[in-house]
């Protein structure tokens, strides 16, 4: 299992090295990582020289300038480096978002069947809110929009 984070980060330099931060001190490493920029020119150097601390490459959102354009681009540059192929994953997060130290561990942990998609529950943090989202045990296609 080879596992790709992609943390998009627009104009928010403080969140962006906390998030950073909780990506390299993971227990179970990713593979890779690539941070996606929406941010002004100005900004995009300034987070260059924060992931290079890192050993992180950073991009230049090139689509769409949202959150679905910058992950169109960081799933992009995905394809172009390993190609598309069993046993990659692609785990995301905002520059406001951090993950504990393991959650890459479980997520790997948690992959007994070769799985094509793997979810995670979350915990909702703030100063006015400390509320786990968990899961549903079951979904099925009636849980998506269709169309």
């Amino acid at each position: 299992m080879k596992i790709t984070a992609v943390i998009v980060t627009c104009n928010r330099l403080e969140l962006l090295l906390r998030a950073l931060k909780s990506v390299s001190t993971q227990i179970r490493k990713p593979d890779y990582v690539y941070v996606i920029s929406n941010s002004t020119n100005e900004n995009f150097k300034e987070e260059a020289g924060i992931c290079s601390e890192f050993g992180f490459e950073l991009f230049k959102n090139c689509r769409t300038e949202n959150y679905a354009g910058a992950l169109n681009t960081g799933i992009e540059e995905v394809v172009k480096r390993q190609g598309i192929a069993e046993g990659i994953y692609f785990a995301s997060l905002d520059d406001d978002d951090v993950w504990l130290p393991n959650y890459l561990k479980e997520i790997e942990a948690s992959n007994t069947g070769n799985f094509d998609l793997i979810v995670a529950n979350y915990l909702r943090k703030s100063d006015d809110e400390d509320l786990l989202m968990v899961l549903p045990t079951q979904i099925s296609a009636n849980d998506f929009l269709q169309g």
